[in-house]
């Protein structure tokens, strides 16, 4: 493992939820945040044909949640939010008219603010590499 990583990925519990190899005898603490990566392939520089070195694939920000002494589970730290619904409510007056049609009817709007949500982890693998946020 690279000096520039501290640790990888051992095990994927869920979309948002991995666990790693570092634990409290590590230094770990909850609450700590890491950063997960992937490598991706080797990036060449077409001018010169110098190896820049590997692509670094971004899972995700994640957060310690329970920390034991040779291992920790992460769970994702960013959130998404649901798009926010306009609701248009419109009263009739009578019948099969609709609201629109008459001029003494009410309408009434409003925007339902979008859940916020945890965001999943962007395809995490055992093997992934874990360094501290």
């Amino acid at each position: 493992m690279s000096s520039r990583f501290d640790g990888k990925v051992v095990s994927i519990v869920d979309e948002t939820t991995v666990v790693i190899n570092l634990g409290s005898d590590h230094g770990v603490k909850p609450g700590q945040t890491f950063l997960i990566l992937g490598l991706g392939e080797m990036i060449t520089d077409p001018d010169s044909g110098e190896s820049l070195g590997h692509l670094e694939l971004v899972r995700g920000r994640a957060e310690a949640k329970h920390v034991q002494p040779r291992m920790t589970t992460l769970v994702s730290v960013e959130t998404k939010r649901d798009p926010d619904v306009k609701e248009i409510k419109r009263s009739a007056q009578s019948g099969f008219e609709l609201s629109f049609f008459r001029p003494n009817s009410s309408t009434v709007e409003s925007v339902k603010v979008g859940a916020e949500r945890i965001k999943p982890l962007a395809g995490p693998k055992v093997g992934d590499y874990v360094m501290v946020d």
